[in-house]
């Protein structure tokens, strides 16, 4: 985990887990970072059995049940309900809406950086709607995932929504892989992918797996709805960037831009 990823921040992510019931609040008043000690927490967590959880401290939080920076140590399994984090969560493998009947959602609500330390949500590999119903949605944040293992939008449920914010995805590691196989709208944010992948993302839009504004492309049109370079907006990038309609230009002011990182490093 590189240094500049821990200076990125989030003020609040909500990942969906199981069920929604009562709010348990992270304090971390014990001083050991121990998922498992209640006297961290103001009402415990069960096993994931139904809480809203908020973390509110700022700093490093070892999270048991998601893994702590050392990668694959644990999992975020994400199934219904809410998971409200405005701290830091490392290491483990976030899987939202896994398994058929179950569904999840992260969405990135807030993020202006204006409070002290840092905050973010750092991942060893993540899934969306691997046999269920899962989505990403930034709408205004920014969140960090330090992906090192892979990344996946899996499947027709799977569905990631750049509607503003920032978000920052590092696949890093010799082997790491990206999967689209669900759907990514770019509304207000921007796709930016290390390398030249250029016929890869005209394959994306064709298929319908990249939108623009909710709204597909074909053959006679993507030139019209999406925007995209090779080593000029970004060096060393491909920028995917969707034309918004004439009504929605104001929205997309209203809003302010995202954009989504994907650097794929030493990928053989």
């Amino acid at each position: 985990m590189n240094k500049p990823m821990k200076n990125m921040m989030i003020a609040t992510a909500v990942l969906a887990v199981a069920g929604s019931a009562t709010a348990s609040i992270w304090s971390g008043a014990a001083l050991d970072d121990d998922w498992d000690n209640a006297g961290n927490w103001d009402v415990a967590p069960t096993a994931w059995s139904g809480e809203v959880v908020t973390l509110d401290t700022v700093g490093a939080i070892v999270n048991k049940a998601a893994g702590n920076d050392a990668p694959g140590l644990g999992d975020i399994n994400v199934v219904n309900g809410a998971l409200n984090v405005s701290g830091h969560i490392g290491g483990g493998m976030m899987r939202v809406g896994q398994g058929a009947g179950n569904s999840g959602a992260v969405t990135v609500v807030s993020g202006d950086g204006s409070f002290g330390g840092w905050k973010s949500l750092q991942l060893w590999g993540a899934s969306i709607g691997e046999a269920g119903t899962g989505s990403f949605v930034n709408n205004g944040g920014t969140a960090l995932m330090g992906v090192s293992g892979a990344w996946f939008v899996l499947g027709g449920t799977g569905t990631m929504n750049l509607n503003g914010g920032y978000t920052t995805i590092d696949v890093d590691a010799t082997g790491a892989t990206f999967i689209l196989d669900g759907v990514i709208d770019l509304a207000g944010g921007a796709l930016a992918i290390k390398g030249d992948v250029l016929s890869e993302a005209g394959g994306w839009i064709l298929a319908q797996k990249l939108t623009s504004y909710g709204q597909t492309a074909d053959a006679s049109d993507f030139t019209e709805k999406f925007a995209f370079d090779f080593d000029t907006t970004n060096t060393g990038y491909t920028t995917i960037t969707a034309v918004p309609e004439p009504a929605t230009l104001g929205m997309v002011a209203l809003m302010g831009g995202g954009i989504l990182w994907i650097r794929k490093r030493l990928l053989i």
